[in-house]
């Protein structure tokens, strides 16, 4: 009987940490079950990002963040109200609720895409679907961006895989709080300016671009400027040629 209640405990403790979009906690509405200490747009219901033996919060440290952003970024929206930048969002979880059997990365993936996106629409914290949701699922190993249609001027697939990358770096050394950081000042360097606040370990000014290309790009415009250069020069050779005949 003791076995059973055991087994019964442990299977319940592996459920309780499995999620879905409806069963994560609003972090506005209800801040404890979010393990936060006030409203905010952080979300940790399985508590991944307290770290007692440094008696560091990671949801406040990333609330911070995010309310830098909005009030640093510029609204999108036509009736925008005082401080009213952008609002991103996070949640953490240990797992996300999937059947037993899927367990292919393209299924997680999938499956993680959507989690995200519901999350996102249920909470609905945009002013005109502006808003930016960070889901991580720790034991998944995946973490996906969801972002309103109203910031595809300013966001794209290619920008979103670039900053989930560079925040890899920590994610890969389960610091889940520096990573998301990275994530949340990067998202909120490309709202206001158009360039990543952080990169990753070895990159330069002109990554993505693979060195190559930004060789030959030089090579090219400083043929263009030469050729200008020498253009200038014999036209006024020639005009001065003609003068003196």
């Amino acid at each position: 009987m003791e076995h059973l209640i055991l087994l019964l405990t442990l299977t319940g403790a592996v459920i309780g940490a499995e999620h879905n979009a409806f069963t994560v906690p609003d972090s506005l509405r209800n801040p404890t079950a979010c393990n936060a200490k006030k409203r905010g747009f952080v979300c940790d219901p399985d508590g991944l990002l307290i770290d007692s033996s440094k008696k560091t919060d990671g949801s406040t440290l990333l609330n911070n963040a995010i309310e830098n952003v909005r009030a640093t970024d510029v609204c999108p929206c036509s009736d925008c109200l005082l401080f009213s930048g952008t609002a991103i969002s996070v949640v953490v979880v240990q797992k996300i609720k999937m059947a037993f059997n899927e367990t292919s990365r393209e299924i997680i993936l999938k499956a993680m895409k959507k989690f995200a996106n519901d999350i996102r629409t249920r909470q609905a914290r945009g002013l005109c679907d502006d808003d930016i949701l960070i889901a991580v699922s720790i034991d998944d190993n995946e973490v996906q961006t969801s972002y309103g249609q109203r910031l595809n001027i300013r966001l794209n697939d290619t920008i979103v895989k670039e900053i989930a990358n560079i925040a890899k770096q920590d994610f890969d050394k389960r610091n889940w709080t520096n990573g998301l950081l990275s994530m949340i000042n990067n998202y909120g360097s490309i709202l206001r300016n158009g360039t990543l606040a952080v990169r990753r370990s070895g990159t330069h000014w002109y990554s993505p671009l693979p060195l190559c290309v930004v060789i030959c790009g030089a090579v090219l415009i400083a043929a263009i400027v030469a050729a200008l250069v020498i253009g200038l020069i014999s036209c006024r050779n020639g005009r001065r040629y003609s003068a003196v005949i």
